[in-house]
């Protein structure tokens, strides 16, 4: 069998979840197997092509294509043409299937199954740009034409049935994981002079549905509470609407204490979970809510939200708070903070929680219904 892999989004200099994501699946797939062939197929710019990963295996190809993204983008969109596998170069007709990772302007006449990370922008819609909602709304299509849907969690899953209609067996539950879940917990690192000795973290791309500006709040109420000089640390790219948090973090009474870091790379993350004292995650909306697990791999506590996924992906692992409620997460960092004996137990909850996740685990499922579909 020969799968064609979309792989145009991981030219993103900055790649968020998503882009994790398609790299992880993507090198324990090639890791698990060396039988079928892989054609991973990128279009754009040679700017933007020289900052595709690069993945080695002798079963793998890469198919780039210097066509500007946004002359595809636009001649899909208007008129759902060319066909993807017509853009690729020769012999690429002769896929079998296509694996799609994320949304992305789509058109294909072969078998093809899509990962659907979440429907966040049908649910929360105010958390998107006009020109954001106009895009995922054309993923409506894709989606329901999909032969395979994959999707990270099972709250996902009822999503995609109530929303979009999709018949339950054509979903398939494919979990995301953490590469190489660190051996020891938090407490054991030595500290990196680059932090602060100690810090409250958070960690996601700036904007509106991450719910940072409750983050700060909810840290002003407990320092004016306890007295406390800890720090608080929110690390991530900036998105729609980043500037209200920045705003916020400026205007705060201990705006000096605030740190707002940017996107950093893997290993400066890795080494950001090991050394906190407490994560805080409290999205309104999450398909499946990475950063939780990553934090619980790296023997962080976490508080997140009682919502959409993140029930079902923390378990009693971590401490659930209404993410309206500011006063909530207030008395579950208080709680963490002050509370040596639970602090203990959730970090060891967390570790041992996350090993029930691997990607070869996930490799494994996504080949099976491939291989499934395009059998059939």
């Amino acid at each position: 069998m020969r799968i064609g892999i979309d792989i145009r989004h991981l030219s993103d200099p900055q790649p968020a979840g998503v882009g994790g994501y398609t790299r992880q699946l993507l090198e324990a797939l090639f890791r698990l197997d060396q039988v079928n062939e892989y054609v991973l197929f990128a279009t754009g710019s040679r700017r933007t092509l020289a900052r595709l990963p690069k993945f080695e295996a002798p079963n793998v190809r890469v198919v780039a294509v210097p066509i500007p993204n946004k002359l595809l983008n636009a001649s899909i969109a208007l008129t759902e043409r060319p066909f993807l596998e017509s853009v690729m170069a020769s012999g690429a007709k002769t896929i079998d299937c296509w694996l799609f990772p994320n949304h992305n302007f789509i058109t294909t006449k072969l078998p093809y199954a899509i990962m659907v990370h979440d429907l966040s922008y049908e649910i929360f819609p105010e958390f998107f740009t006009l020109k954001s909602r106009w895009r995922h709304h054309l993923a409506r299509r894709i989606i329901k034409g999909a032969d395979a849907v994959l999707c990270p969690s099972t709250s996902t899953k009822q999503d995609l049935m109530e929303i979009y209609k999709i018949d339950e067996t054509k979903i398939y539950l494919t979990p995301l994981a953490v590469s190489k879940p660190p051996a020891c917990p938090a407490d054991s690192q030595s500290p990196n002079p680059n932090f602060p000795k100690r810090y409250i973290l958070s960690l996601a791309t700036l904007e509106p549905r991450k719910n940072q500006i409750s983050i700060i709040e909810a840290y002003e109420a407990y320092r004016n509470e306890t007295k406390d000089e800890i720090k608080l640390v929110i690390d991530g790219g900036r998105g729609w609407k980043s500037g209200h948090i920045f705003k916020a973090a400026k205007r705060s009474k201990y705006a000096n204490d605030i740190r707002l870091i940017g996107y950093v790379d893997e290993q400066q993350k890795t080494e950001l979970y090991r050394q906190a004292q407490v994560f805080v995650f409290p999205s309104f909306y999450e398909g499946f809510g990475l950063p939780v697990l990553e934090a619980m791999a790296a023997g962080c506590p976490v508080i997140t939200s009682h919502t959409s996924s993140l029930p079902e992906l923390v378990g009693d692992a971590g401490l659930m708070i209404d993410p309206y409620n500011v006063n909530d997460l207030k008395m579950a960092i208080k709680l963490i903070l002050t509370s040596p004996r639970l602090r203990q137990d959730i970090i060891q909850k967390g570790l041992r929680h996350a090993q029930d996740f691997s990607w070869e685990s996930t490799a494994k499922k996504t080949l099976e219904i491939l291989t499934h579909f395009t059998n059939k």
